[in-house]
C-alpha cells in the first residue's frame, strides 16, 4: 500500500494486490483532510466616518465536535469579542473598533487582525487599511461653528456700536 499527501489537503492511497510480479487488483482512494476551522467570510470596511465604529466580522466554520477557545489579536493586543468560544458549526465573530476620535485626523489607519485557536496556533491573519471621512456632525461642530461664533460675536458688538451712535444723534 502506498500513500502520498498532496498540497490540497488530500491523501492519495493506492492499494495493490499482487502475486509475484503480477498485479491482481489495484485501487486508488482519495481521502480529503478536513481542517479544524474554515473561514467562510471576512468583512471590514474601507471607509469610516470620524468617531464611528468599524466592525470586523469573521464567519468561521468549526469542524470539530466540541467547542474550541480562540483569541483575537488586533495590532498585537488581545481583545474581547462577542464570543468566548467557537461552537461546532458556523460561528460569527464580531469586534468593534473606533479608528479615531480626533475630528481633524484624516489619515489612513491600519489594522492587523490575528485569529488563533486555543493552542495558540494561527487560524488566520488579515491586514486592513481604513480611510477616515469627515462626518456632517464634525463638519458643523468643529469646522463651521468655530468660524461662525467669532463672526457673530463681532457682528453683535458692531451692531450695538452702530445703535449706540444712532441713539446719540
Amino acid at each position: 500500500m502506498k500513500y502520498s499527501l498532496s498540497e490540497e489537503d488530500q491523501i492519495n492511497v493506492t492499494m495493490m494486490m499482487s502475486k509475484g510480479k503480477t498485479n491482481i487488483y489495484t485501487k486508488k482512494y482519495y481521502v480529503n483532510i478536513i481542517p479544524k476551522f474554515e473561514i467562510i467570510s471576512v468583512y471590514f470596511p474601507q471607509i469610516v466616518e470620524q468617531g464611528a465604529e468599524a466592525h470586523f466580522i469573521v464567519t468561521i466554520q468549526n469542524n470539530l465536535d466540541k467547542s474550541e477557545s480562540f483569541t483575537l489579536l488586533v495590532n498585537g493586543e488581545q481583545v474581547t469579542t462577542n464570543l468566548n468560544a467557537l461552537g461546532p458549526g458556523i460561528n460569527r465573530i464580531v469586534f468593534k473598533v473606533i479608528p479615531s476620535i480626533n475630528p481633524y485626523d484624516f489619515s489612513k489607519k491600519s489594522f492587523i487582525f490575528e485569529l488563533k485557536d486555543g493552542s495558540n496556533n494561527p487560524i488566520a491573519r488579515y491586514y486592513y487599511e481604513i480611510q477616515l471621512e469627515l462626518s456632517s456632525f464634525n463638519l458643523i461642530v468643529f469646522y463651521v461653528l468655530p468660524v461662525l461664533i467669532p463672526i457673530c460675536i463681532a457682528l453683535i458688538y458692531k451692531n450695538k456700536e452702530v445703535k449706540h451712535r444712532l441713539l446719540r444723534r
